[in-house]
């Protein structure tokens, strides 16, 4: 599996098991704190057989099942590709381009403040 398939797999896993603003505030602590996986895998489970693990976690996909019709695998796909595929000078090219953008402002959020932020931006363009 390339570094873009777990990348792609791992986020769709994230979007569909806790929404996109969860997965994006899950990103943002794992990144945010001292973290050790291996440690947090071992006293994750200790208490549940593989076999109830695994029926858990399939009575919780069928339940977040749910289809997001804007991250869809393919958009998941093209968006990773297009930025892993982007030379330093396309990607400030991009960001400069976005400040310039009429109808939006640029502005810095606190890291903590991103999916709170993400999150009354969805319900704006939901309503």
């Amino acid at each position: 599996m390339t570094d873009t398939e777990i990348k792609l797999q791992g986020m769709e896993t994230l979007i569909t098991a806790l929404g996109e603003v969860q997965a994006e505030k899950f990103i943002s602590l794992i990144i945010r704190e001292p973290f050790d996986y291996t440690v947090w895998q071992r006293k994750l489970w200790t208490d549940k057989s593989a076999e109830e693990i695994s029926r858990i976690a399939m009575e919780r996909r069928k339940e977040k099942r749910a289809d997001n019709p804007f991250w869809d695998r393919d958009r998941v796909t093209r968006v990773l590709e297009h930025y892993e595929s982007q030379t330093e000078e396309e990607a400030l090219a991009e960001d400069e381009a976005a400040f310039e953008a009429s109808g939006q402002t640029i502005m810095e959020v606190p890291t903590e403040l991103v999916p709170t932020v993400r999150e009354l931006l969805a319900k704006h363009k939901a309503a």
